[in-house]
């Protein structure tokens, strides 16, 4: 989880936040965007949980993974802006990966340009 981290806090995510997603998700990045997306306005979002409770949260985010829930055209569009991305980027993004959400959030996660050669 540890690498995983680094990477989202180098993306500017919350780093506490950032470890609670991976937590739930079992270090998956793009799934851990994805939950955080999802659960930023969670009352308990800033708070510790309980190894019970993270149990639970990670049953959910299992569940809510098999169910194949990804967002598709503008609501795709409009959470990955949400997520911190400008419209722009979000757009060539969901372009480049044929609308897919999932693939378009790995896209911005990464390194879209190139650049880091």
């Amino acid at each position: 989880i540890r690498a995983s981290l680094e990477v989202m806090a180098s993306m500017g995510f919350d780093r506490f936040r950032a470890h609670k997603a991976l937590r739930v998700v079992r270090g998956d990045v793009e799934r851990a965007v994805l939950w955080m997306a999802d659960h930023e306005q969670d009352a308990d979002i800033d708070e510790e949980v309980s190894e019970g409770r993270m149990r639970e949260l990670q049953d959910e985010a299992d569940d809510v993974m098999t169910e194949d829930s990804e967002p598709t055209g503008e609501e795709a569009f409009q959470r990955l802006v949400e997520m911190g991305f400008s419209e722009e980027l979000v757009q060539e993004a969901l372009e480049v990966c044929g609308g897919v959400f999932g693939e378009a959030a790995a896209w911005l996660l990464g390194d879209p340009y190139g650049d880091s050669e």
